[in-house]
């Protein structure tokens, strides 16, 4: 046998061996990207629970247990489906694949942060952090944050500097105010689609469609979170079958009161100008996706 052929039979054995010996490495990017984001959503949630504690009892918690009702009664998404005893800390993924806690410095808390278990797809001790005072995600996997859930992220606020265009500087009230209307525009686009699924739940309890949109909530079909509720009005137009469903903004709204997001349940389209501050994950997905609302078991017709 020819020296040449010799060695390229030794090499094709030895690439044969290495194949054997050294594991080829996986793409885990879904699997992080899945953990990472939801603990992006989590941490935020945990800050807006933060805000109504503080309002509520005039003082910062002395752990992250006291802020767990608030979840309970906000963020109730992730958890078992239809489970009666369901808990949004106990059923949630979120819960499982990472341990929250306050940071203090000085006896006040300026940062919430989690580190992974050992059932994270790289095991536990990662580390993201979210600051208080400057609004911003630090740590681990934050190359895996979908653009597209920042619109939905209540306490994330624009850097002043941000540049939108090339060249361009926008004056720092101006983007503040514009990115809090894309959040407060897609809470409403995502809030319209859960209204839209209950409206059906409830047509098929009572063979009709609800009057009003405080029906629903009376009859615990729908829960909107705040500041969801504050920021919006919701009323619909046309009756067995509603033909569209509103959402008129408040005094609260980075606008001012009075814009009017529109879903027309014929076309399955949302109509208006406030369309334009709309992110296309919101629209695409309105009817099936109520991030920012829970759904109450139970709230069925009684004999």
């Amino acid at each position: 046998m020819k020296p040449a052929l010799i060695l390229l039979c030794a090499c094709l054995t030895l690439v044969a061996c290495m194949k054997v010996l050294i594991p080829i490495k996986e793409d885990n990017s879904v699997e992080i990207g899945r953990e990472v984001n939801w603990a992006v959503i989590a941490l935020n949630n945990y800050a807006v629970a933060l805000k109504y504690y503080s309002r509520d009892y005039g003082e910062e918690p002395g752990s992250i247990e006291n802020l767990y009702p608030y979840l309970e009664l906000f963020f109730h998404i992730g958890t078992v489906p239809y489970a009666e005893d369901s808990s949004y800390i106990e059923n949630s993924p979120v819960h499982k694949w990472w341990k929250f806690n306050l940071g203090f410095e000085n006896d006040r808390i300026t940062s919430i942060f989690c580190v992974s278990s050992d059932l994270m797809i790289n095991g536990a001790g990662q580390r993201i952090n979210y600051s208080l005072t400057t609004a911003r995600f630090t740590g681990y996997g934050l190359e895996y944050i979908n653009p597209e859930i920042y619109p939905f992220l209540l306490e994330c606020f624009i850097d002043p500097h941000f540049i939108l265009v090339p060249g361009k500087t926008w004056d720092p009230e101006e983007a503040a105010r514009h990115f809090l209307m894309i959040r407060q525009v897609n809470w409403a686009a995502v809030t319209i689609g859960g209204l839209y699924n209950v409206i059906k739940w409830y047509r098929q309890d009572y063979g009709e469609d609800p009057a009003h949109p405080d029906t629903l909530e009376e009859m615990e079909y729908i829960s909107i979170s705040p500041p969801v509720d504050l920021w919006w009005d919701f009323a619909w137009s046309g009756l067995n079958p509603i033909t569209h469903i509103h959402a008129i903004s408040t005094e609260l709204m980075a606008r001012g009161a009075g814009d009017t997001l529109t879903f027309n349940t014929q076309t399955g389209l949302f109509e208006g100008k406030l369309k334009d501050y709309m992110s296309p994950w919101a629209e695409a997905t309105n009817t099936n996706v109520s991030i920012s609302i829970q759904y109450i078991h139970g709230a069925l017709k009684s004999d």
